[in-house]
């Protein structure tokens, strides 16, 4: 009888360790910025709600903007790579980079109030040109190589 409470006490406190431990980090103070960690982000009373999480190994992220409703990722980038979500605070852009899958960028397009994701590409200099010089920094040093190949210019 001791066996079998000692293992349903077990179970209990492994599961609730796992609730506590896979618990998604609140960031209602959020200045905006470099995400690289799991968690919800709220800029500026819910302007802007980016909530990143993993599934099975690949990185989603979805945002919801008073803008412009709802968008998630479509890319699928590997959470075992390098990553890194940044929300551009003066353009209302949110950049993606991952080591597997590249650069991406959101931007709110006005007239279809919605976001538009676009992989950025040796073909895509001006959008390029809009990276923000800390987002820039935070890249590996092959993503800064290809964007000053490319056209991005440090002023």
């Amino acid at each position: 009888m001791n066996r079998k409470k000692n293992i349903i006490i077990f179970a209990a406190l492994y599961c609730i360790a796992s609730i506590f431990c896979n618990r998604q980090k609140l960031n209602s103070n959020w200045k905006g910025g470099a995400i690289t960690s799991f968690g919800e982000f709220i800029y500026l009373d819910s302007q802007i709600i980016l909530s990143v999480h993993e599934v099975d190994g690949i990185l989603k992220y979805k945002a919801s903007s008073k803008k412009g409703g709802t968008f998630e990722s479509l890319e699928r980038p590997n959470i075992y790579q390098t990553w890194l979500l940044y929300y551009d605070t003066a353009t209302d852009e949110i950049w993606v980079q991952s080591s597997d899958i590249g650069i991406f960028n959101w931007k709110y397009n006005a007239l279809d109030k919605k976001y538009i994701e676009t992989e950025i590409t040796s073909n895509t200099d001006d959008i390029i040109r809009r990276i923000p010089f800390n987002f820039f920094n935070l890249l590996p040093n092959s993503d800064k190589e290809f964007c000053l190949k490319n056209g991005y210019k440090i002023y």
